[in-house]
């Protein structure tokens, strides 16, 4: 890897040599904290590179590394390296020990529905919708994009996402997320379901735990925070407009209408408080793995049993009750470099990067920027070209844009304006 002015900053250690009064540069306690001390969430190929400096001292054990892996896929995301992400978490769940899940098989003449209809006719009768996200797999986010025209048609007027950080009070009047959105919502699919939400006329609701756990409780952290969710959830919906129709976009298991032994998720607690009637959507249990072999069973029989062309929506059939739904999407193929889905679920076209901004050396980090947003947007697309003379393609809707590219310290290398 090429060794840039960051790398060489966090490898430089203090010299052995008797000055014993020079600080000594301080390796941050795990990868996230790692990614934060190089501003990742808006550089997350700085992210990247560090983190590949010091992989040997985060992956010491099984714990460590799949914690580690966890954080490179997750920046990796971020970064528009889908394929690479579901690589990462692959290594990360190695660590866990139960990569693979098998859950009951579908039966013989299970119907198939499309995903997008099934869950909008759902929706009709129901006030509130919970679906979820892998937070390494902005397709998911995609997925949601698509339901928002659907729903606000059926009255649902509340866009609450888990992601999104009560710090930026003026997301709603501005139209579009920054920094301090959140950030997973420095994915630019993310950026993309939220200016939808938006301009459709959502009103967007951050109903994140705000506090710190109170180990004198009874209650474990994760039950705690799953109840102050809840909590915000209805205060900032309900506590407004008691008729509200409510769409939460969340992470895994906080859309569970079942509690466990252990954990009461977000889900649960509010439809017991409210005594709303919900449905909720699984997106997360049939995913797509960088190794199909430890796929859920039910993935590979329903891809092999319907082909399907578009995503697809089964019932609860291991009848646990956690979800109304799970979701099956195809397997992304791709093209230039980029998934298609970026292109097939939006009006987005793949565009080649201009040849001014591919100078220097690689890896770059090149980004979209509308004209008509602030500096401090998500931009609209991100991509990291490796390989100068095979660089992917920009997926970009109609629009004008300044595209940017840096290095891997966050160093801009050029811009240009691009027109579609």
């Amino acid at each position: 890897m090429r060794i840039t002015a960051l790398a060489a900053a966090l490898l430089l250690t203090a010299c052995a040599s008797g000055e014993k009064n020079k600080s000594r540069p301080q390796i941050p306690k795990g990868p996230w904290s790692l990614a934060s001390s190089v501003d990742g969430a808006r550089k997350p190929l700085a992210a990247l590179e560090a983190f590949e400096i010091h992989r040997g001292t985060f992956t010491n054990s099984k714990f460590a590394a799949s914690n580690y892996w966890q954080a490179v896929g997750t920046y990796q995301a971020l970064a528009g390296d889908t394929h690479e992400a579901l690589e990462a978490f692959g290594k990360a769940a190695a660590g866990w020990g139960n990569a693979k899940q098998t859950l009951k098989p579908i039966p013989e003449n299970f119907p198939i529905r499309d995903a997008i209809k099934t869950i909008l006719t759902a929706a009709e009768s129901k006030r509130a919708v919970f679906i979820n996200e892998a937070h390494h797999i902005p397709r998911d986010r995609a997925f949601s994009r698509r339901l928002l025209k659907g729903l606000y048609e059926r009255g649902y007027r509340w866009f609450a996402f888990e992601a999104y950080s009560f710090l930026d009070s003026k997301l709603a009047a501005r139209g579009y997320p920054i920094e301090k959105t959140g950030l997973y919502v420095q994915d630019p699919v993310f950026g993309m379901l939220v200016r939808d939400a938006i301009r459709i006329g959502f009103t967007p609701v951050a109903y994140e735990d705000e506090g710190a756990c109170d180990n004198s409780r009874k209650e474990t952290c994760s039950t705690q925070r799953d109840m102050a969710q809840a909590k915000n959830l209805e205060e900032r919906t309900l506590g407004i407009d008691p008729e509200a129709k409510i769409f939460v976009h969340a992470g895994y298991g906080h859309i569970y209408k079942n509690p466990t032994d252990t954990w009461k998720p977000m889900a649960w607690f509010f439809v017991n408080s409210t005594g709303l009637e919900t449905i909720s959507v699984d997106q997360t249990k049939l995913r797509e793995k960088s190794d199909s072999t430890v796929e859920d069973s039910r993935r590979h029989a329903a891809l092999e049993r319907y082909s399907p062309r578009d995503s697809i929506a089964l019932s609860d059939v291991d009848e646990q009750g956690k979800v109304d739904y799970f979701v099956v999407h195809p397997t992304a193929r791709y093209e230039q470099g980029r998934s298609d889905w970026l292109t097939d679920w939006s009006n987005r076209k793949l565009i080649d990067i201009p040849e001014i901004l591919l100078t220097g050396s690689a890896p770059l980090m090149v980004e979209a920027y509308s004209v008509s947003e602030s500096t401090e947007a998500v931009p609209w697309d991100r991509l990291v070209v490796r390989d100068l003379e095979n660089p992917p393609a920009l997926a970009l809707p109609p629009g004008r844009y300044i595209i940017k590219s840096t290095d891997g310290d966050g160093q801009a290398r050029g811009e240009a304006p691009l027109s579609l």
